[in-house]
């Protein structure tokens, strides 16, 4: 069995590790999907991708921790990241370097078979000052999530699991 734990904020990251569970069930893989904070023992898994959003331009630190305080088992164990931020596919060149760059610590302490690295969603449109500052489009979407993209990398992890 493959757990899929997550951080979420808003709920646009527990709708991605949902949809990434559903894409290793298809693909006949059992998972669990819970709340990080709701886990309490690893020795059931065979497998874990932990997920979580970008804030304040670093993926979340209960995120890191979470892999720090569970590195033993998780360098035995096939263990993959995601993250989600609006700016990943709506902002400044720059931001999105800087922000791809913050899986760096979590990768030194195990590393990873995989990393998705996806766009996120807002609840509004942000402010003129916001745009300009972080370089979002007027025209941007709301939701920058890209379900082909997700599933099309959950699909791949999912192959790469099951050789495990």
């Amino acid at each position: 069995m493959v757990l899929v734990a997550y951080l979420s904020k808003a709920g646009s990251t527990k709708e991605v590790a949902e949809e990434i569970g559903k894409i290793f069930n298809t693909n006949g893989i059992e998972t669990d999907i819970k709340e990080l904070t709701a886990v309490q023992n690893l020795d059931r898994y065979s497998g874990i991708i932990v997920g979580a959003p970008i804030n304040g331009f670093r993926w979340l630190p209960e995120a890191e921790k979470f892999i720090e305080d569970n590195k033993e088992r998780l360098k035995n164990l096939p263990t993959s990241y995601f993250m989600l931020s609006y700016l990943l596919k709506t902002g400044r060149d720059s931001l999105k370097k800087k922000m791809k760059n913050t899986l760096s610590k979590a990768k030194t302490i195990v590393t990873p078979v995989s990393t998705g690295l996806f766009g996120g969603k807002v609840d509004k449109n942000f402010p003129a000052v916001a745009r300009v500052m972080f370089g979002v489009k007027k025209e941007a979407p709301l939701d920058a999530r890209d379900w082909d993209e997700i599933r099309a990398w959950a699909t791949e992890l999912a192959g790469s699991y099951q050789k495990q």
